[in-house]
């Protein structure tokens, strides 16, 4: 519901209410609300498929960063090639597109995930830029030797 000094959030169904006291938020205190951005869309379009696409290729790479800015940070993307000291990474952005080219030293590899749910988002990410064509918005050279 939206009055003239506030924004009463709520969640529905076509059933039923699912929030039983709405979130009343008043209009100077909204810096900005983005309610039809490419990231919600395509979430929602991923939660109503029946079959979501699982994880192929891509990988959670977490590093041994101990400082305050980069503590539990990590690169979502996919190994292009490796060798015994080195991995060549297309690291991916938040909607799933080719954010970059790494050359990462696995030295600083503390841990690496290969299937969780949020990788299985990813690749309905993946999948879907690479149907649009807008996987590589920045015409990256991805053709590796």
């Amino acid at each position: 519901m939206i009055t003239s000094t506030s924004a009463y959030l709520d969640e529905q169904t076509e059933e039923y209410n699912l929030t039983e006291i709405p979130l009343k938020i008043d209009y100077n205190k909204i810096v900005g609300v983005s309610a039809n951005s490419i990231e919600n869309k395509l979430f929602n379009s991923w939660l109503l498929m029946e079959n979501h696409p699982i994880n192929q290729e891509l990988v959670e790479l977490h590093f041994d960063y101990y400082d305050d800015s980069r503590f539990n940070t990590y690169y979502l993307g996919k190994i292009i090639k490796e060798d015994e000291n080195h991995l060549l990474f297309e690291s991916l952005n938040n909607l799933g597109q080719l954010d970059g080219i790494l050359l990462i030293n696995k030295k600083h590899l503390i841990h690496t995930v290969h299937q969780s749910t949020e990788l299985d988002y990813y690749q309905y990410l993946v999948n879907y830029h690479h149907k649009q064509s807008t996987f590589n918005p920045r015409n990256l050279k991805i053709d590796y030797p």
